[in-house]
Parts: C-alpha cells; sequence; structure tokens
C-alpha cells in the first residue's frame, strides 16, 4: 500500500491494512449508511484516535477503500499478442469484473468522484494514475497521439455507459472493438484505397464490352 491511501506516512502498513481490511467488511455486512471510522476502528481492534490519523473521514475511508478493492481486484493482463482493440475490450472487462460489487461498493466510487474530501481527492488522483498507467500498457505502441487520446475517450465511455446500466456490457464492448479497430494505422505499404476491394458494377464494368 502506498502513501495514497492514509494522511500520515508515519502510521505503520499494517495498521492501514488493518483498518482497509476492517472496513471493507463493515461496507459489505453494514452498508456504507451506517459506517463510521469509529466502527471501523472497533471492528480492527484499534482506538479511533489511531483511525483518524490514518482516515480523516468517512469519506477517506470509503474512497481508500474502493481504491484497495481496485487493486487487488482479480485480472490477468491482456495477452500482448491481441490486437489492440481486443487488448482495451479485456481491460475493460477485467475494470467491469472489478466494479461489480454492489451500491455500497457504488457509494465508495462515488467518494471517489465526487467527493469533496482533500484526501479523498488524493485518493482519486491514484485511482486516475492507476487507470492512466494500465490503460498506457494496454495500448503499447500500437496507437499514439491522437488515436491513443481517441481511445482512451472511448474507453471512458464505456465504461460509463456500462456502468451506469444505459447500453449492456457486450454491446458496448464489441462497439469499443470496432472503433479502436478503426483507429489503427494501416499496416506498412497499405493505402486506405489498396484496402477496400473493388465494387460488384466496377469490375463488371471493366469487363464488359462497348457497345
Amino acid at each position: 500500500m502506498d502513501g495514497a491511501f492514509s494522511r500520515r506516512s508515519e502510521v505503520a502498513p499494517a495498521t492501514r491494512d488493518r483498518l482497509l481490511t476492517a472496513g471493507a467488511e463493515e461496507l459489505a455486512d453494514s452498508g456504507a449508511a451506517t459506517l463510521t471510522v469509529r466502527r471501523v476502528a472497533r471492528r480492527a481492534g484499534l482506538s479511533a484516535a489511531t483511525a483518524y490519523k490514518v482516515f480523516a473521514s468517512k469519506e477517506h475511508l470509503l474512497a481508500a477503500v474502493f481504491l484497495a478493492h481496485l487493486r487487488s481486484a482479480p485480472g490477468a493482463e491482456p495477452a500482448a499478442d491481441l490486437p489492440v482493440e481486443e487488448r482495451l475490450a479485456g481491460y475493460v472487462d477485467g475494470l467491469v469484473a472489478a466494479l461489480d460489487g454492489g451500491g455500497d461498493l457504488d457509494t465508495a466510487l462515488r467518494s471517489v468522484f465526487l467527493g469533496h474530501d482533500p484526501d479523498a481527492r488524493r485518493i482519486r488522483d491514484s485511482v486516475v494514475a492507476d487507470f492512466q498507467e494500465r490503460f498506457d500498457r494496454v495500448c503499447g505502441d500500437d496507437l499514439t497521439g491522437e488515436a491513443r487520446r481517441t481511445a482512451r475517450l472511448l474507453l471512458a465511455g464505456t465504461l460509463v455507459l456500462t456502468g451506469t446500466g444505459i447500453d449492456d456490457a457486450a454491446a458496448a464492448r464489441a462497439e469499443l472493438v470496432r472503433a479502436v479497430r478503426a483507429l489503427r494505422p494501416a499496416p506498412a505499404g497499405q493505402t486506405a484505397s489498396s484496402s477496400v476491394d473493388p465494387s460488384p458494377s466496377s469490375s463488371s464494368v471493366a469487363r464488359t464490352s462497348p457497345v
């Protein structure tokens, strides 16, 4: 666990981890509405004073629980030999699976992106940095410049559409694959015109003798 989680670097990592584990358990057992830093401290077998040295507020604690969940969620890296659009789709699959934790995890997610607590905002910066690092790694050298920036927007849009239930996850995934495939540069030596098959009508014209 890095410094994104807690307020003070002198807090022992083991203490921070106990609070994060207890926070996740409290969230799962009782929900976000009744979760407090004091209740989490009690579950972890620590004093409230110690807990507040680590997490300044409920919002901060929920954001940290979300980040810990996201980083610990299983998910294999997409195979490097897959086309970039399939690698990005695999990335979406892993994120959707990681975020499939029910309404209480959604509350923790809102603490990350909609919270006003400065410590929660710091965790948001870590979530965004994690997202960008993984995205760059998945893209590799296959997408650069404007194409990479467009793919990032497409990926974010897919996550929003699936996360809010506006689009079916499988349909949104398929749309992402098609859109990113169109962003891929053509193979060396192949131009847009050379990659298009001649239409049946033009072929028949070429074979038809003039009257």
